[in-house]
């Protein structure tokens, strides 16, 4: 039986945090039917410990929850701490915990929880997020500041013999390929560019039986194949995209290959029906519509899960990226439009080598930071932006004497653009580079966005 849990959004609902026990013996999507489930129970940072028919687990929170193992009954939940990112140990009857903000607990399980055998402070400014280990009797705790190495200086540290481990059914009493693998299994490549894949082979029992020296080779899309597993990308491929099956026996395997040309860029949509294939992140949340007579890209404020779930607000706050990671000194340029919904409009940015500009709705803010939501070294500025007017947002990054300078502008499209740049940051620990992408959060209305450019500086 698997116990795991998580702090994260759930495939249904709007709930966040899970913990569940799940039958490992079954096959297929064991997450369809799990023994039980507990939802917003977050337990997303510290790994529960099993003892004795009971799960004992500590929340983002800091809580100790002991949970009947069988049915998931919680039988005593106890306050430790505020933060808690280490897991617990359980060695010589008894449970150690270290929580992020600097406590220190022995703890002996009881019929009705746990009972406190000690409890300290450790110093002031000093927190552990390591999770303590035992070995030869001596319990090992680090810290931002130390190591402690604990336990009785007079005894003699010993440890019980290793059990020897289960012998493992013998490969050659199962050669028969039930699964194929193709390796590598994702590949990014430039026109022109070779991959050679190789083909490994694994019995009914996941053992590994080798690598493949016969198979057939066929290609779902554009490029060329050899027999001995060399892909060539097409010298003229655009943004496209390609499936490997390779087939050994009655088993097959797949790898995906997609192609993206070098800069310039252009995406005007005019003919599109779905995000190109070769874009991460895109297809599930960004759909098409004639807006005003010209087919856009939406970002929708509402997204189906799975193919027939009822669309939830998952994933309206997300990225994507559209290339290769290694792209530098470049401008990314989009015309972009808000709507509004119950008084609140989206937020909606570019992507610039892993730096964000971004245009807030609530705040009717203009914001360059680092990719993700660190502000080391971000630059905010009052912007007012109305809904439904098209602006054209560019981001352009530039790294020279060690430093990365990030530009960016915004207008009304159709407008002259402006000369001098409406916001600029400077980063003095660079991102040397990055894949053009976007950026947005549709939790509280969609968004449009057209005529994408990506160019050289």
């Amino acid at each position: 039986i698997v116990y795991t849990g998580h702090s994260e959004e759930n495939p249904t609902g709007n709930r966040m945090g899970g913990f569940v026990a799940i039958d490992g013996r079954g096959s297929g999507d064991l997450t369809e039917k799990p023994i039980w489930r507990l939802e917003e129970t977050m337990v997303g940072k510290s790994s529960p410990i099993f003892i004795d028919d009971r799960i004992y687990a500590v929340d983002d929170g800091g809580k100790l929850l002991i949970l009947d193992a069988k049915t998931g009954d919680l039988i005593a939940r106890k306050k430790l701490g505020a933060k808690m990112r280490s897991s617990l140990l359980y060695a010589d009857g008894k449970i150690y915990v270290s929580t992020n903000d600097s406590r220190w607990y022995i703890l002996e399980p009881t019929e009705s929880g746990v009972k406190v055998v000690h409890r300290i402070r450790l110093a002031a400014n000093e927190w552990s997020d390591a999770s303590p280990i035992v070995s030869h009797g001596r319990i090992y705790l680090s810290t931002n500041q130390h190591m402690y190495c604990i336990g009785n200086p007079e005894q003699t540290p010993s440890a019980t013999p290793r059990p020897a481990p289960p012998q493992e059914t013998p490969v050659s009493e199962d050669t028969t390929p039930a699964q194929v693998q193709v390796v590598p299994c994702e590949v990014l490549l430039r026109p022109g560019e070779k991959q050679q894949f190789t083909v490994r082979l694994f019995n009914a029992r996941g053992q590994f039986l080798g690598e493949a020296t016969e198979g057939s080779f066929a290609l779902a899309g554009p490029g060329e194949m050899t027999s001995s597993g060399e892909y060539v990308a097409s010298s003229n491929a655009g943004h496209t995209a390609t499936i490997v099956t390779c087939k050994v026996g009655e088993a097959t395997g797949k790898a995906r290959v997609r192609v993206v040309p070098p800069l310039p860029w252009k995406f005007d949509f005019d003919e599109a029906d779905d995000v190109p294939l070769t874009w991460v992140g895109g297809r599930v949340r960004y759909v098409f519509r004639d807006i005003d007579g010209k087919r856009v890209m939406v970002k929708r404020d509402l997204i189906p899960t799975r193919p027939g779930a009822k669309p939830t607000k998952l994933g309206t706050r997300s990225r994507l990226w559209m290339g290769q990671d290694d792209l530098s000194d470049y401008t990314i340029q989009a015309d972009v439009q808000g709507q509004v919904k119950d008084g609140k409009m989206p937020d909606v940015g570019l992507i610039c080598q892993r730096y964000t500009m971004e245009l807030k709705g609530a705040s009717q803010e203009l914001q360059i930071r680092t990719w993700g939501t660190v502000l080391r070294m971000a630059q905010t500025i009052p912007f007012e932006w109305k809904p439904g007017v098209w602006y054209t947002m560019k981001a352009s990054t530039t790294v020279e004497g060690g430093r990365a300078l990030v530009r960016g502008k915004v207008w009304p499209r159709g407008s002259q653009e402006p000369d001098e740049w409406t916001i600029t940051a400077v980063d003095e620990s660079p991102n040397l580079s990055g894949s053009p992408g976007l950026i947005g959060n549709t939790k509280d209305a969609e968004f449009y966005m057209d005529n994408i450019t990506v160019t050289k500086n």
